[in-house]
């Protein structure tokens, strides 16, 4: 992240905030003086924030605001808290939770839900869905 001085400070400039994180959550804050700050470590396909002001002897200015969308990836874990119930002796119903936002690198379109029969390896249903739920 870089940024330029600003180009009237009313005052000796003494530094700068960076508050920075995943838009509309608390944002991190740093005190700088320097114009750039390497930030590693962002998730993927999450939006975040940054802001920027300068300070001198009376407090801090104006911020500047940015936001940046993080290219999406894979999703690196599995769906949670799966479980099931049968709502007649042979129709069950599947539910889950999605990965953890840190795990899901990005907005889930959709899950693919495999139905095998036990002992019987030939036979595979398989469901693709948008849901948290498959029956």
């Amino acid at each position: 992240l870089e940024w330029a001085r600003p180009s009237q400070t009313y005052g000796d400039l003494l530094g700068y905030r960076l508050r920075y994180g995943v838009k509309d959550t608390p944002l991190k804050e740093l005190t700088l003086q320097v114009t750039s700050h390497k930030i590693t470590q962002l998730e993927r396909g999450v939006e975040y924030e940054f802001r920027v002001a300068g300070q001198n002897q009376i407090g801090f200015g104006q911020e500047s605001i940015k936001y940046l969308l993080t290219p999406e990836g894979p999703p690196t874990g599995p769906p949670t808290n799966l479980s099931h119930h049968f709502q007649t002796p042979d129709v069950v119903c599947l539910t889950w939770d999605a990965p953890s936002r840190a795990q899901r690198n990005g907005q889930i379109i959709k899950y693919d839900v495999q139905f095998q029969k036990k002992l019987d390896q030939s036979t595979l249903a398989d469901r693709n869905t948008t849901h948290m739920k498959a029956v």
